[in-house]
């Protein structure tokens, strides 16, 4: 148990501390796969403000769809609140 709140503190740390220069060697998928945990963490505009101005493309697969313009910490912050079943 002390082991897995360790590991947990150890990646908040890391989400709140990432700068552009270590992102741009992580893979590309790197904010979609953690955004969840992000959140779960409270450090959900920390991470989108590391990756502002980094996302760019669109993942494969999407190249039939249209790009929207999106601000990644706007996003973040016009997201809905989820309600779940007790």
């Amino acid at each position: 148990m002390l082991r897995t709140v360790v590991a947990i503190h150890g990646f908040e740390e890391f989400m709140n501390r990432v700068d552009a220069d270590r992102i741009k060697r992580l893979p590309p998928d790197t904010f979609e796969k953690y955004l969840a945990y992000a959140m779960a963490l409270g450090v959900e505009q920390h991470w989108a403000q590391a990756f502002a101005g980094i996302i760019k493309d669109p993942p494969n697969g999407t190249s039939e769809l249209r790009p929207i313009p999106l601000s990644i910490p706007s996003f973040l912050q016009a997201r809905c609140t989820v309600w779940l079943p007790i």
